[in-house]
């Protein structure tokens, strides 16, 4: 066994799973500018735990300027800055001048966030504070151009 990727099809990972009560939360957005969209948003007074994704995201419309990254971030519900400290995973990233129907994320499968610091393993991602959203946020200003994501979260939600 071992794994320690972020994909881990074993049986004792699922039991384990069962615990948390997952939930799911389809999703879809059109990514512009500096926007930072939220994909999920918790019950008022609980944290999300990430357990996984499936997630699509390709260019609608033709990228103009610079390069950038999309991740899934988390995030308190009036922020919209994209800080690297709040990323919990990244989605894709997309190249300068990219065209439309450009694809470049399409998880056929659902992906597992599995940690293992050595010492133990847990699954997903715990949010940082009471009532943060998962919000999709781009590391880099888009200054013409869309990039529209969409898919599924797997998650939980636990009391404070």
């Amino acid at each position: 066994m071992g794994t320690t990727g972020t994909n881990p099809i074993h049986a004792e990972n699922f039991v384990d799973m069962g615990k948390y009560g997952t939930k799911t939360v389809c999703f879809s957005t059109a990514v512009t500018g500096t926007d930072t969209d939220a994909a999920l948003t918790p019950t008022t007074g609980t944290r999300f735990r990430l357990i996984g994704y499936q997630i699509h995201a390709a260019v609608t419309t033709v990228l103009a300027g610079t390069g950038t990254a999309l991740f899934l971030c988390d995030m308190a519900s009036g922020d919209t800055s994209f800080a690297l400290s709040e990323c919990i995973w990244p989605i894709a990233g997309f190249a300068a001048n990219a065209a439309a129907g450009t694809v470049v994320r399409n998880d056929t499968t659902p992906v597992l966030i599995h940690k293992f610091n050595g010492v133990q393993k847990s699954f997903g991602f715990r949010s940082a504070a009471i009532d943060n959203q998962i919000k999709i946020s781009a590391n880099a200003t888009l200054s013409t151009g869309v990039i529209q994501v969409s898919g599924v979260l797997f998650y939980s939600e636990e009391a404070a």
